[in-house]
């Protein structure tokens, strides 16, 4: 079949990009003969490469020649060796417009035309016709043109002739607007014909010069933002393969159709003036082998291998240039079911597949050229089965081993690589491990876990998590990278995903080592070096993708210098960039040296800038005629002390500069350093207020943020102390005195402990000494109170209860006290055990330290077993009075019936507060009779 298969802009299947697993020998006769069976859910998985039938030139691989250097001139050589360029000017081409094929043609003149003339083929009858709407309907033989007059088509005849044997051709100087059969307007240049192909059918057939045909053939078959050299290539290919159908036509009514059957041409909508150059730069020319012209296929991928396409010029050949440039199509993965295969071929229930030979040259062999489709009730055959797929370069995948693609490996600086891929194993949707082998080594392994929703797209139900993404440090120089997918369930084999090579000669080296925010700014410091030189090279930073500047790497670094021996001290580098609000991405790049090449990007760095300032409103402490303000506020756009401003009842009441020395946040932010405090007086009249403090904001920020408020009293508040807390044994004594100037009253007094409420005593104990020092007061101000307290270090504090209320009880003082020194754990004793009509009695008691004046529980064991649990809540006086502050109930008893015969009881106290132990309070030895 001389057809060339579809263009690269056609999708037929949704496929999955990936990597190419390198280009390998000719099959083997062992390769030939593989048999597939129809996998468990009648689904196989198909890994391919290339997009098309594989022959002459592939449009993906021209490009990539194109990116790689290549002219285009090189380029047809490569793909079209022994040919010659050949010029043939601009001769007309017929080309049949498919989707017109109809009894009725719909066609207008192009907008801003002035005449539509319309002839009679046959006869060479023309007329001049004004702009407008025509129709030619094909019936009985015969064409009959209508133009509609703005409310009705009528019949519009030929020198007096209402109807034709045709063609019908139309033309305006401006070209003429066809419509498809589904009613698509589209524009083309040159002239449109209307050929009858049956009784009561015609088709469009637009004949036009080559190069406004080219015009709209290129960007159809190529993106206009491709290389030049490609896109001149593809418009060589294009002219040489039109002028070949031109020189031998399949019919007399056109030379060559619009579609992928032939070449796709979709006339003057599509018109780009990128293609249009490279048509230009290539006028005129074809080419031709032997004097003849030359059947220059091409398809829009060969996966990396051409197959022979019958022509000394359509060679098979290995392609190098098929994988560049990001090529979707160069390796590819989709599905193929049982189920299509049995809708199409008379096999009855699929079995299998067996691949009975191939090309030869490429991966697994290469293009299939004859298959076996094996059934319950039939064996097919077929020829380089595509079945809907991108090509017949294809292997179906053998069950439950992982698969994958190995996406790319690109040079990131002269000591590292970046490389990309997918893995999954087809037993679990969880990722899997991929190995990376670097120069035949073992380099590595790695989790296959990034997310890759085009895997997902591809591959429903398995998840999206099942890419990497890999920074793999590497040498200068040239190194190939293998990867490997790990097998994780009963498949037999760890899959290779392929091996590619990146070439890291010459590029710079460094690190990004700290990256931080000052005064607002970002900044960055590292190293970075040239192999190629020993002097210092710039680094470029960009800030969220905007460049940012360019900074010298030549600070000393003598450690880099010792690391690369003679390149010289000079390569420390300090970047200091301007941020914007929020979130910053800082990527720097080594510029390489000594001319323009690949500039490594060193790393980035993601730094948040935060424009509030920030701060705390530590306390505030009212006076007899003031208040005071204390805490801390700095911005973080720059070092320098700001402002808070102090509202009082919500008026803004006094300014205040946050510049004293706090050495606790510049150890929170180290890089504003101390002088961000502040504590200063306010004036404020006696009574309650609300105090707010606010930081003011400076440069680029707005909001001026509230540290806090808090409600203070200004005025006469209690007075007093602790004087005094003394313990013995469980016991806290807590002497003091307080007073409020509002009353000569005895006031209430709260103790805390370990900052908890405890009590409440009245303050009305006689102190001479506080009458005498406060002569309004009188003498009943004093407070004497013993509190129960955990063995253990404590803290007492006393509060002074305010009479008048609402402006704040003060706190008086605070005092440690410790309380049964060195008890941590419980302790107690087992005092007896008795027999009595056949019972045994044991009898004790206990005491927890952490928990003094409540029971606690104690366990009993006889004979090493567990016997019981009795809380040790019965009265002891005795125990009360050993040990003050604990109380009576702390006795336990236990009964137990036990057999005759000698035994052993021991008890043991379950502690209740820290520490893990539960230590025993005796064992006794018993003879039950």
């Amino acid at each position: 079949m001389r057809r060339r298969n579809r263009a690269i802009v056609v999708t037929v299947v949704a496929l999955l990009t990936g990597g190419l697993l390198g280009v390998v020998a000719p099959a083997t006769p062992a390769q030939a003969a593989d048999w597939f069976p129809v996998p468990s859910n009648r689904t196989y998985t198909i890994d391919g490469h290339g997009f098309g039938h594989g022959k002459g030139m592939s449009q993906r691989g021209a490009q990539g020649a194109a990116i790689a250097g290549l002219d285009v001139n090189q380029i047809l050589a490569f793909y079209y060796p022994g040919t010659t360029q050949t010029p043939i000017g601009a001769p007309s081409v017929r080309v049949q417009l498919t989707a017109t094929v109809t009894g009725d043609q719909r066609i207008d003149s192009a907008a801003g035309t002035t005449v539509m003339a319309i002839q009679d083929t046959a006869t060479g009858d023309t007329v001049y016709a004004e702009p407008g709407k025509f129709r030619v309907l094909t019936q009985n033989g015969r064409e009959r043109v209508l133009r509609y007059d703005g409310s009705a088509w009528v019949d519009f005849p030929i020198a007096g002739r209402p109807d034709f044997a045709g063609p019908l051709a139309f033309w305006s100087e401006d070209g003429v607007v066809v419509y498809t059969s589904s009613g698509s307007p589209v524009r083309y240049r040159g002239s449109v014909a209307v050929v009858r192909t049956g009784t009561n059918q015609s088709t469009a057939v637009n004949t036009v010069n080559m190069q406004e045909y080219l015009m709209g053939v290129v960007p159809s078959e190529s993106p206009p933002s491709w290389a030049p050299a490609a896109l001149q290539a593809q418009a060589v290919a294009a002219r040489s393969y039109a002028w070949w159908d031109v020189q031998t036509p399949s019919t007399q009514s056109y030379d060559i159709c619009d579609t992928t059957a032939c070449q796709v041409y979709k006339g003057r909508s599509v018109e780009d003036s990128r293609t249009n150059s490279a048509i230009a730069a290539t006028a005129g020319i074809a080419l031709y082998y032997n004097g003849a012209p030359a059947f220059t296929q091409f398809s829009a991928s060969n996966g990396g291998a051409s197959l022979d396409g019958g022509q000394p010029y359509l060679r098979a050949a290995l392609d190098p240039y098929d994988g560049l440039a990001g090529n979707p199509d160069n390796s590819w993965t989709t599905t193929l079911t049982a189920s299509y295969l049995e809708a199409n071929y008379a096999i009855g229930t699929l079995q299998g597949l067996r691949v009975m030979s191939r090309a030869g040259l490429g991966e697994w062999g290469g293009y299939i050229t004859s298959l076996q489709i094996v059934g319950s009730s039939a064996t097919v055959t077929v020829k380089s089965p595509r079945f809907g797929l991108k090509s017949t370069w294809w292997k179906p995948r053998d069950e439950g081993n992982p698969f994958g693609g190995f996406d790319a490996v690109t040079p990131v600086t002269g000591n590292q690589v970046r490389v990309e891929g997918w893995a999954l194993d087809p037993d679990t949707n969880d990722p899997i491990i991929v190995h990376a082998y670097l120069d035949g080594g073992f380099q590595n392994s790695y989790m296959a876990d990034v997310p890759r929703p085009d895997v997902a797209a591809v591959l429903p139900g398995r998840g999206d998590r099942h890419g990497f993404d890999l920074l793999v440090p590497v040498s200068q120089g040239r190194h190939q990278i293998c990867m490997f997918a790990i097998n994780t369930g009963p498949g037999g084999m760890n899959t290779p995903l392929g091996c590619l090579t990146a070439d890291t000669s010459g590029l710079p080296v460094g690190n990004i080592e700290t990256a931080g925010i000052s005064a607002g700014e970002g900044l960055l410091t590292g190293w970075a070096v040239d192999p190629d030189t020993s002097g210092s090279l710039d680094v470029h930073a960009y800030v969220n993708g905007v460049g940012s500047g360019a900074f010298a790497a030549n600070g000393s670094r003598p450690d880099v210098g010792s690391a690369f021996p003679g390149a010289g001290n000079a390569h420390g580098f300090s970047v200091r960039v301007p941020l914007q609000p929020g979130i910053n991405q800082i990527c720097l790049f080594a510029i390489n040296l000594p001319t323009p090449g690949i500039n490594p990007q060193l790393g980035c760095r993601t730094l948040v800038l935060k424009v509030v300032p920030v701060g705390n409103f530590e306390a505030a402490a009212g006076r007899a005629a003031d208040l005071t303000v204390t805490g801390w506020a700095l911005d973080p756009e720059t070092n320098a002390p700001i402002d808070v401003h102090v509202y009082v009842d919500g008026v803004n009441t006094a300014t205040g500069r946050a510049d004293g020395s706090r050495p606790d946040v510049a150890a929170l932010y180290p890089d504003a350093g101390a002088p961000h405090g502040f504590s200063f007086p306010v004036a404020a009249a006696p009574g309650t207020h609300e105090v707010c403090v606010y930081a003011i904001n400076v440069l680029q920020g707005s909001v001026n943020p509230q540290l806090g408020c808090r409600t203070v009293d200004v005025g006469v508040l209690p007075t007093g102390r602790i004087e005094a807390v003394t313990a013995t044994a469980f016991e806290a004594r807590v002497v003091g005195w307080a007073l409020d100037g509002d009353t000569t009253n005895p006031i209430d007094v709260h103790l805390y402990v370990d900052g908890r409420f405890l009590t409440a005593v009245t303050a009305l104990v006689s102190r001479p000494d506080v009458g005498a020092a406060f002569p309004a007061s009188g003498a009943a101000h004093g407070f004497d109170t013993t509190l129960s307290l955990s063995a253990g270090r404590h803290s007492v504090c006393a509060f002074a209860i305010n009479v008048l209320g609402g402006k704040g009880n003060p706190l008086l003082s605070c005092a440690d006290v410790t309380v049964a020194s060195g008890q941590t754990l419980p302790f107690g004793n087992l005092d007896s055990v008795t027999v009595a009509n056949g019972i045994t009695v044991a009898t004790g008691w206990v005491v927890e330290p952490d928990a003094p004046t409540a029971p606690i529980s104690t366990h009993f064991y006889v004979d090493g077993q567990f016997a019981g649990i009795v809380a040790a809540s019965e009265s002891r006086p005795d125990v009360g009075a050993a040990f003050p502050g604990v109380g009576p109930a702390h006795g336990y008893t236990g009964y137990f019936v036990l057999p005759a015969g000698r035994h052993t009881v021991c008890s043991y106290a379950i502690n209740q507060g820290a520490g893990s132990v539960n230590p025993g309070l005796g064992c006794v030895a018993v003879t039950v009779p």
